[in-house]
């Protein structure tokens, strides 16, 4: 199931709402370059940001747990859900990479690049960003 959430084309998208890529946030003006440059500081460092609000971090791991459900897959429950790194929250959007216990990616390594800030990538998991409904 992991490919759904790294994507399956060449440009890496994710398309299960409340998430996107980086690319799809930049394009929708929920990101800045100046905030690209920051989550790509935090990554490239192997660093988190500030510690992500309880409530926050319920919801976004509901939210990638209803995304796992459409797919057909209810056996997981969301403290199966795992947040890796956490970016920091931008004009209400979460940066973020996440999966659910006992995750497998490819061991591809990957670029992407949004507004000149590049990510690089060591398995088939990118970064994704979280926008609440509300």
């Amino acid at each position: 199931m992991a490919f759904a959430f790294v994507g399956c084309n060449t440009e890496k998208t994710f398309s299960e709402e409340p998430f996107c890529s980086l690319q799809s946030a930049y394009n929708q003006g929920w990101l800045k370059r100046e905030d690209l440059e920051k989550i790509a500081g935090y990554h490239n460092s192997k660093s988190n940001s500030d510690t992500l609000d309880g409530k926050v971090e319920n919801a976004i791991k509901q939210a990638f747990l209803e995304c796992y459900r459409r797919t057909g897959d209810s056996e997981f429950t969301v403290d199966d859900v795992i947040i890796n790194r956490f970016y920091g929250i931008y004009n209400g959007c979460a940066a973020l990479m996440m999966g659910y216990a006992d995750s497998c990616y490819t061991q591809a390594c990957w670029e992407e690049t949004v507004a000149g800030v590049t990510f690089g990538y060591g398995s088939g998991q990118g970064i994704l960003v979280w926008k609440s409904n509300k």
